[in-house]
């Protein structure tokens, strides 16, 4: 960190430098300082403008939560190293090609449907960490492909409650 601090003092660096004493044992010794410092860590990565870090990690998705609580949707303020897609309150995400393929009855416009179970997307047998590419069922043809993630463009989905249009304040 302290490497950090020397080569680019134009950013503004938060780290908790002592939390690293008080879990050097391992998990079999936690302590109150040690879950304090975890606490006070998962904090300060959700208030700051972007975050690399894994899905498969428990603090990164509890990061993206509260980040999620903070500012709405965090997608676009958060980077995953392992998994790019899996979160667990979704079973699936849209992705549209930014390339045409014809070699797969790829088009432009097409939806493709990325099943985000955790089983599904992380457990199966052709995946592994580090993905770069994702089975994907386009929606038009039915076909599924493997396709690799730069080729694709996340389509945001977007819920119009009109039920909720009739109450009023007053009302609650």
């Amino acid at each position: 960190l302290e490497e950090v601090h020397e080569k680019y003092p134009q950013y503004e660096v938060f780290d908790n430098p002592g939390i690293t004493d008080t879990v050097a044992k391992g998990r079999l010794e936690d302590t109150d300082e040690s879950f304090e410092g975890l606490i006070q860590d998962v904090h300060m990565l959700s208030l700051t403008d972007y975050v690399v870090c894994t899905y498969s990690s428990n603090v990164c998705c509890l990061v993206y939560e509260m980040m999620l609580f903070r500012i709405g949707d965090a997608g676009g303020k958060i980077h995953s190293l392992d998994i790019q897609w899996w979160f667990l309150d979704r079973f699936s995400m849209l992705f549209e090609p930014i390339v045409e393929d014809l070699s797969m009855n790829l088009k432009y416009g097409d939806e493709l449907v990325v099943d985000t179970r955790f089983l599904e997307a992380v457990i199966k047998p052709s995946y592994s960490f580090n993905q770069t590419s994702v089975e994907t069922q386009n929606i038009r043809t039915q076909e599924i492909h493997v396709i690799p993630l730069y080729k694709l463009r996340r389509i945001h989905k977007l819920f119009n409650y009109t039920i909720l249009d009739d109450i009023s304040i007053n009302k609650i």
